[in-house]
């Protein structure tokens, strides 16, 4: 019986830690920055930064969420961009439209320039949910042509 409890406890507990992190199970091995961080270093190191809203309580966040995790090509691109975590339920969430262009619906994955401007345009084809993203593939073909505007100039 004990070995059974423990095993559980233990399941638990990792669980939760690995929740508690900046990577809240989108990655604990990408370098997550609180919203306020993150625009300070984009702002410095002149990096577009990706932003992250999503809610625990949410399936298809969850599973999302997943797959980014274990997605080497978005831990690769990740490095050339300041990356932010927020959930719902945890963070204060701006309430600028520039973080809900097309409303408040999760997961919404956005784009901004170094200067902190929304970039409209890094988004899906999905005129209802235009930063909603359903597979980790479709957040590595957008993070790669932000990747090509920033270095181009393009922004």
């Amino acid at each position: 019986m004990a070995p059974y409890f423990l095993k559980t406890l233990i399941s638990y507990t990792c669980k939760v830690q690995a929740w508690s992190g900046k990577g809240r199970d989108w990655g604990q091995h990408i370098n997550w920055m609180s919203l306020r961080e993150g625009f300070t270093a984009a702002a410095f190191e002149r990096r577009p930064l990706m932003v992250i809203i999503h809610k625990r309580s949410c399936t298809h966040c969850r599973e999302l969420g997943d797959e980014f995790s274990r997605s080497n090509d978005i831990f690769h691109l990740s490095k050339m961009f300041v990356m932010v975590n927020l959930e719902v339920e945890s963070d204060d969430i701006p309430q600028s439209e520039d973080f809900a262009p097309d409303g408040r619906y999760v997961p919404r994955i956005m784009f901004f320039t170094p200067d902190g401007n929304l970039l409209q345009r890094a988004c899906n084809t999905d005129k209802i949910h235009m930063f909603n993203y359903n597979r980790a593939g479709e957040v590595v073909k957008m993070m790669s042509t932000v990747i090509e505007w920033w270095k181009s100039g393009h922004f």
